[in-house]
């Protein structure tokens, strides 16, 4: 998988540009309209997020989907369907990287499964 970062202002830029540094096989999308944006998310084979628009997206795409919240409550607000999941960061704590991958795995794991016995 190609990891893919989005942003939509100076600081969401910043850290899009870190993650590609670290990563450097990291495409950060230009600052682009939405639905330019909701078709990169549509090819996707999984979605890594925060509590925003474009995580909600992915996951009404059905897309294995794992939104981290930090500070609002996932119950209220997360995103919905069998390949969603959030992590929600105790007060205090981080979600760490191997929580999130985890995660990710399982998704895409579940996601394939069900794929292979709908056939």
């Amino acid at each position: 998988m190609t990891p893919v970062t989005t942003w939509s202002n100076d600081r969401e830029q910043a850290v899009a540009e870190a993650i590609a540094r670290a990563i450097s096989q990291t495409v950060v999308v230009p600052r682009s309209p939405l639905a330019e944006i909701a078709a990169v998310i549509g090819g996707s084979a999984l979605v890594i997020g925060a509590d925003t628009g474009l995580t909600h997206l992915a996951s009404a795409f059905g897309l294995p989907t794992v939104a981290i919240f930090l500070a609002t409550e996932p119950g209220l607000t997360g995103p919905r369907g069998p390949f969603s999941s959030t992590l929600l960061a105790r007060p205090g704590h981080s979600v760490t990287p191997p929580e999130v991958m985890a995660e990710a795995e399982r998704l895409v794991e579940r996601q394939t499964l069900g794929q292979a016995g709908g056939r």
